[in-house]
């Protein structure tokens, strides 16, 4: 009896150190990690991601590209609207001519019938800043035929009419006809004023030989000293 009690207890103790074992053995498993995905499950994954974001890309230039047209339809109406108001806006009347316009047209250069006169009006009209009133009489009177002595002056003074005009090519033809003349009292003028023509074009070249020219046959001219100071700055 008591080998049979004595055999149960270690029966009893041997149970119970196997389940102690079995417990702490459970309690020390380390956990399996977690599946990773494959290659082809993660490049699936991207081309999901990359299929969304292009259809979200498409989208905004499907929307750019209809703001883009609105715009351009919303040019294109007010471009017309503005034609239709250029076309509908009332033609401005002609403006009214001036009565001194009227009467500058009307005017006509009177006949020559005195030379002599019709030269000191010219020369008037000159002072007055009237140039080309003053010219048309001096042509009027070369070309009525001017008395001896005053057809080189009626050139001079169409010279020094095509020069406050700023026409010095024509101012310079008109005072070559001075020097045709075998005598007159506006050789010097006309070769200091050729020279003055040539330097208000800017060819100081020519304009210093002319002021050099007037210095040579012209000694006695009061206009050399002018002359002087040129040549000296060209």
């Amino acid at each position: 009896m008591i080998l049979r009690n004595t055999i149960l207890a270690l029966a009893a103790v041997s149970g119970m150190l196997l389940m102690g074992c079995s417990s702490s053995e459970e309690l020390h498993k380390i956990p399996p990690a977690p599946a990773q995905p494959s290659a082809t499950e993660a490049m699936q994954k991207d081309l999901t991601t990359l299929r969304s974001e292009n259809d979200s890309l498409r989208g905004v230039a499907t929307r750019t590209e209809q703001d883009k047209r609105a715009l351009a339809a919303r040019v294109a109406d007010l471009e017309m609207q503005l034609n239709d108001l250029k076309t509908k806006q009332p033609v401005a009347p002609p403006l009214e001519k001036k009565p001194e316009a009227v009467a500058e047209k009307r005017r006509e250069i009177q006949p020559i019938t005195n030379p002599r006169e019709s030269y000191g009006r010219a020369i008037e009209a000159f002072r007055a800043k009237q140039y080309a009133d003053a010219a048309s009489v001096l042509q009027g009177i070369i070309d009525a035929g001017a008395p001896d002595g005053m057809e080189d002056n009626c050139y001079y003074w169409l010279g020094e009419c095509a020069f406050a005009q700023k026409n010095y090519k024509d101012a310079i033809e008109h005072f070559a006809h001075v020097f045709s003349y075998e005598r007159s009292e506006k050789k010097d003028d006309a070769q200091i004023m050729t020279a003055n023509a040539y330097y208000a074009m800017g060819d100081k070249k020519k304009a210093k030989e002319e002021y050099e020219t007037l210095v040579k046959k012209f000694p006695a001219s009061p206009f050399v000293k002018k002359a002087k100071q040129r040549i000296a700055i060209l």
